[in-house]
């Protein structure tokens, strides 16, 4: 998992990954992933921008997945949510 962001194509598939198996420990780290990807400039036609986007969408798509909760790529609402629901979290079924 440390070395994740390194390749911005496979980050996609990496995250995607870490969304299909059920393991509490990706959470957590999902969450704090999503800061470290800086999708915010003001030169949206910059290919990094976009492989950010993608990389933050899916990172998004896999907590929902693994939540079913849909707080998209707010970091401050996913440290908040499992701050709270963290300890006792149980997968939905």
């Amino acid at each position: 998992k440390d070395n994740i962001l390194n390749n911005s194509t496979q980050a996609v598939t990496r995250v995607r990954a870490l969304g299909n198996f059920k393991e509490k420990a990706s959470i957590p780290f999902l969450i704090d992933l999503l800061p470290k990807v800086n999708a915010t400039s003001r030169d949206p036609a910059n290919p990094q921008i976009a492989a950010n986007e993608a990389i933050q969408a899916e990172i998004a798509a896999s907590l929902r997945k693994l939540t079913g909760q849909d707080l998209g790529t707010d970091h401050r609402k996913w440290k908040e949510w499992w701050k709270s629901m963290g300890p006792g979290f149980e997968f939905p079924k």
